[in-house]
């Protein structure tokens, strides 16, 4: 096949490939999602806990319905921002080692969700992700260190509620599975049936190193109550993330762990399987591996995001009643582009040292908040804070595709016709494919597209008709969509007179910053047809 040939099946595809990312935003958003609340024991106190889910529609509200595996309590309701879902505290785990205790979240539309364990005034939040994104392998990290709780290990106990030892809580999807949870020594398989909830204690004698399944599994891991002050002990949870196979950079959120605090570790799962800690430093807030990491801070165990999975658009809801923030991580020349709803994040940016990364922490009002970025992407994380007691998780990723209009929940694409036809049937080509012969809105829309030719490779490919014509009645051009004509980008010397052409095209070059030039419209060239994409931003 020659190179020219080649090109010419490929361009349907070409710019679409820039949304190919789009499968990550689908990480954190779906349409159905299993959870499991550990046992959460604070202070020591019989208190009830309060277990829920917070349900977040994206855009369109949404119908949601979940049933508790344990006593089928089934709850419907119509979502149209959040909506706490109260369950049963009878579904909070135990410590049998096979149990029902599980619920399942569906709906009709996509969303996001995340769970809270409330005891006394010690919370617990994690991400919950949904089914489709599930894995079957998981490393497991080395456990903190943390005075009388695990340090001395000696002293762990099964007798103790604060010496107790670390588990792994494992929660089976919607088929038959088995699962190995490999040791060192020994390996241990469980068989669970769908949605059934496995614990295994981390025996100190045999480190365990991964869990491996024949079906998804999420898998969580922690401790009911660990010690973090003299005679107080709080839950300490962590959804497992899965192992990344690449090299990636994970950087440590500031404004989580003290600076040079002694407690705070760095728990790293490299691909092999093998795991270790590292004290934090703020001097040394990245760490390079293939792999996972979680940060340990008193009170929070913290997955980290790696740099392949930052994003452009997440949405948070603070807690009511509870000091809620984010702390948000972004390349230090692309601070401008941060966005908290329509608010740019102008101030308050710190230099992370030893990178080339900036963070900020941005204090969360009441309700719903979408972090957007306009040109490139950044981390987010959730953190909370209650009397004291700090909890949090990453914030769930809405879109990887960063718009200066928004979060777009439906990213705006761009298709290359398959064949070259004047201007006429280009305008048609796009309209049989349910898309537009593209139309600019303004610059920033100007400079949107020509920075996702410049990513793309178009090869031989030179000139592209755009949906501007001119009036053969009065002279002055319009979009044949209707849309007003906001913005042009004409090329030196362009527009000429009328003899010289009555249609626009753009030019597919880097090197001519993507220029405009009239032509006549039965010139044979390529449409540049698009897509609109869907927006929110609060």
């Amino acid at each position: 096949m020659s190179s020219t040939s080649g090109l010419l099946r490929l361009l349907p595809l070409l710019l679409l490939l820039l949304h190919s990312e789009s499968s990550k935003s689908e990480m954190h958003i779906g349409k159905e999602f299993l959870v499991a609340f550990p046992e959460l024991i604070a202070y020591y106190h019989p208190d009830r806990p309060n277990i829920t889910i917070q349900a977040t529609a994206l855009g369109n509200e949404a119908s949601v319905t979940t049933v508790s595996r344990l006593d089928r309590q089934s709850n419907q309701q119509t979502v149209v921002t959040t909506y706490d879902f109260i369950f049963d505290e009878n579904l909070e785990l135990g410590k049998e080692e096979i149990s029902n205790r599980s619920a399942k979240i569906t709906s009709d539309r996509n969303i996001s969700v995340f769970a809270t364990s409330h005891k006394n005034n010690s919370i617990q939040t994690a991400l919950i992700v949904p089914t489709h994104s599930l894995g079957t392998k998981y490393f497991i990290p080395v456990v903190p260190t943390i005075q009388t709780t695990t340090n001395p290990a000696s002293g762990v106990t099964m007798q103790v509620t604060e010496r107790s030892p670390f588990r792994i809580i494992i929660l089976n999807a919607g088929a038959e599975n088995t699962v190995t949870v490999k040791g060192e020594e020994e390996d241990r398989v469980i068989g669970l049936s769908p949605y059934q909830v496995a614990q295994v204690w981390l025996d100190q004698g045999n480190n365990m190193e991964a869990v491996e399944a024949t079906a998804p599994v999420a898998v969580f891991f922690g401790h009911p109550c660990a010690l973090r002050a003299p005679c107080t002990c709080g839950p300490l949870y962590t959804p497992l993330p899965m192992v990344m196979e690449d090299t990636s950079d994970f950087l440590i959120p500031p404004f989580v762990a003290e600076p040079e605090s002694d407690e705070a570790q760095v728990l790293v799962m490299d691909g092999s399987g093998s795991s270790s800690s590292r004290r934090y430093s703020q001097d040394s807030p990245v760490v390079r591996k293939a792999g996972a990491a979680i940060l340990y801070s008193p009170g929070l165990l913290l997955a980290l995001i790696p740099d392949s999975d930052f994003a452009s658009c997440y949405i948070v809801s603070a807690i009511p009643d509870v000091k809620s923030y984010v702390v948000i991580m972004v390349k230090k020349d692309e601070t401008d582009g941060v966005y908290v709803g329509t608010t740019k994040v102008a101030t308050g940016w710190e230099s992370m040292k030893n990178t080339d990364y900036k963070a900020v922490r941005h204090d969360l009002e009441d309700g719903r908040s979408v972090i957007w970025h306009a040109y490139s992407k950044m981390a987010v994380y959730f953190i909370g804070n209650n009397e004291g007691n700090q909890f949090g998780h990453p914030a769930p990723i809405i879109s990887t595709t960063p718009d200066f209009r928004g979060c777009a929940l439906v990213p705006e694409s761009l298709h290359i016709g398959n064949s070259a036809e004047g201007w006429r049937e280009s305008l048609k080509y796009c309209l049989d494919q349910d898309l537009e012969l593209i139309s600019f809105i303004s610059e920033d829309h100007v400079n949107h597209v020509n920075r996702q030719l410049a990513q793309s490779e178009l090869g031989e490919l030179a000139e592209l008709w755009i949906g501007m014509r001119r009036s053969s009645v009065v002279g002055s051009w319009y979009w044949a969509n209707d849309h007003p004509v906001n913005v042009t980008y004409w090329g030196e010397d362009e527009p000429g007179s009328t003899e010289d052409g009555q249609c626009a095209m753009m030019g597919s070059k880097k090197d001519d910053d993507f220029m405009w030039k009239d032509e006549d419209c039965c010139k044979r060239a390529r449409p540049l047809c698009i897509s609109r994409g869907k927006f929110i931003t609060e």
